[in-house]
């Protein structure tokens, strides 16, 4: 209950940050010129479209720069790609400009309420996993943390442990080990520099530290009055207890 308890906070901590929908409409030119549905249109290309408008949405603010995005979905596709707001205001169209919109609506894009008829693995929470927020990291820190995760990840294999690195959505990269081939939980970060130090890349950076904080806002202010649990949402997004420092502030409050 308390992951699930998390997790729904996670995603309203999302919500408040990163949500744009619109609403994309499909359609193919016959020969003739006339904006019509296709008879045979086929579910893959509804959904390759629909990916590609719902990757755009979850790591933009807004529907600003999707002009060439749409464009290059419709020469792929040999389809017209329209983008409109859910009241109906155009945002970008393939089509020559005055060409009446198709008479149905093929998708809501919406990164926080994925529709599951395009995309059935999203039906356990209906968020895109590119929708990361405030979580997204710059440049300089993927650089920088990259840097920090090879140097540990090779001094692990120097000691004889297998590992492997991945990069999250964030742009974060993390450390596991494996054994036989099957992959474990990433080891514990030690609380002291060993001689394989992981802190420098597990450290959440400016860019985290304010996510957390505007999530930890969003957590206290559900939590307050209800007698529950001291705590905070993690950069993995775990409950974890109240520090020192979280317990002299509340003390004193």
């Amino acid at each position: 209950m308390r992951s699930l308890f998390v997790r729904l906070l996670t995603s309203s901590a999302v919500v408040a940050v990163c949500s744009i929908t619109a609403t994309a409409w499909l359609a193919a030119s016959s020969t003739s010129g006339a904006i019509q549905r296709e008879q045979g249109q086929t579910l893959a290309s509804d959904a390759q479209i629909n990916n590609s408008l719902l990757g755009y949405a979850a790591r933009h603010p807004d529907w600003s720069g999707v002009a060439a995005t749409v464009r290059d979905l419709a020469a792929a596709n040999n389809r017209r790609v329209a983008l409109t707001t859910e009241k109906g205001a155009l945002i970008a169209d393939s089509a020559a400009a005055g060409t009446p919109l198709p008479a149905r609506v093929s998708a809501v894009v919406d990164p926080l309420a994925v529709d599951v008829t395009l995309v059935p693995g999203a039906a356990e929470d209906r968020i895109d996993p590119r929708a990361v927020g405030p979580f997204l990291l710059p440049d300089r820190d993927r650089v920088r943390l990259g840097k920090a995760a090879d140097a540990y990840a090779a001094c692990m294999r120097r000691t004889g442990q297998a590992v492997r690195t991945t990069v999250s959505r964030t742009g974060r990269p993390s450390v596991t080990t494996t054994g036989e081939g099957i992959p474990q939980e990433p080891s514990p970060v030690p609380a002291v520099k060993a001689p394989c130090d992981a802190v420098t890349f597990n450290t959440p950076t400016r860019t985290e530290k304010a996510a957390l904080k505007q999530l930890n806002l969003l957590v206290g202010s559900c939590l307050k009055g209800k007698g529950a649990e001291r705590g905070s949402v993690g950069l993995d997004f775990t409950w974890a207890p109240p520090g020192p420092e979280e317990l002299a502030e509340w003390l004193g409050s």
